[in-house]
């Protein structure tokens, strides 16, 4: 027959063997979490760095859009210039062609 002493360390040796179990499962779960942190930490420092990138661009295209927009200014300032002697050109010369006609 078996004793209440080998009963008891029956027992007791199940419930360090699950114990053990459980500390194993508990570090392999932590391992994995720290494992998914430093993951995220890596796409969270790629994401930053590309984010400062398409600031920098946006800056730089702001930039190159403003000087964009100055020269089209000043070009449609010239072009009003041309149209203006066009016409005060052909006025000139259609009087010009009355007159000595």
């Amino acid at each position: 027959m078996i004793s209440e002493k080998e009963v008891r360390v029956r027992e007791l040796e199940q419930a360090l063997r699950e114990s053990v179990r459980l500390t194993a499962e508990r570090e392999a779960h932590v391992a994995s979490r720290e494992d998914s942190t430093r993951q995220l930490e890596h796409q969270l420092r790629e994401l930053r760095s590309t984010v400062e990138h398409l600031q920098r661009e946006r800056n730089n295209l702001s930039s190159q859009l403003a000087s964009l927009q100055e020269e089209l200014h000043d070009r449609e300032s010239q072009l009003k210039n041309l149209k203006s002697e066009c016409v005060s050109f052909f006025t000139a010369l259609s009087y010009l062609t009355f007159a000595y006609s």
